[in-house]
C-alpha cells in the first residue's frame, strides 16, 4: 500500500467513526480495534497515522518521536525499528 491509501483508510475509519458518534451508536464508545497478522507492523501504521493525524488537528504539529516511542511503550515491537 501507498502512504495515500494509509491516509485515505485512517480518514474513512475516522469519518465512520464520526457518523457513529453522531448516531450515538455504542460501537463509538471505545477505542479503534486493528490487528494485522503479527499485530505490529501494519497495525502500528495504522495507529501512529490516526494518533498522529489527531495530534496534528488538535495542535497543529506532530510530535513523532514522542508518538512513536509511547507507541513503544505501550506494545512492545509496535514498530519494527528500535530507536528510543
Amino acid at each position: 500500500a501507498t502512504a495515500r491509501q494509509l491516509l485515505e483508510l485512517v480518514r474513512a475509519v475516522q469519518l465512520q467513526r464520526d457518523q457513529d458518534t453522531r448516531q450515538q451508536s455504542p460501537a463509538c464508545t471505545g477505542p479503534i480495534i486493528v490487528h494485522c497478522s503479527a499485530g505490529i507492523g501494519r497495525t502500528g501504521c495504522f495507529i501512529a497515522t490516526n494518533v498522529g493525524m489527531q495530534q496534528l488537528r488538535q495542535e497543529n504539529s506532530v510530535d513523532v518521536l514522542n508518538l512513536l516511542c509511547q507507541m513503544r511503550l505501550d506494545r512492545y515491537e509496535s514498530t519494527a525499528t528500535p530507536f528510543c
